[in-house]
């Protein structure tokens, strides 16, 4: 008897969105596509 093999696949809220920080606070994130502009942006935090 041989059995094909299994796979896990991990499910989430928003698996297809990225999460980038917000303008207006240290600490405020939020859900966009993947195609959106602001995904690519780099910014450089203040320490």
């Amino acid at each position: 008897m041989t059995s094909s093999p299994q796979r896990l696949e991990l499910t989430w809220f928003n698996k297809d969105q990225v999460l980038i920080p917000t303008e207006d606070g240290k600490y405020g994130y939020t859900w966009v596509d993947p195609s959106d502009p602001r995904y690519c942006v780099t910014r450089l935090g203040s320490f």
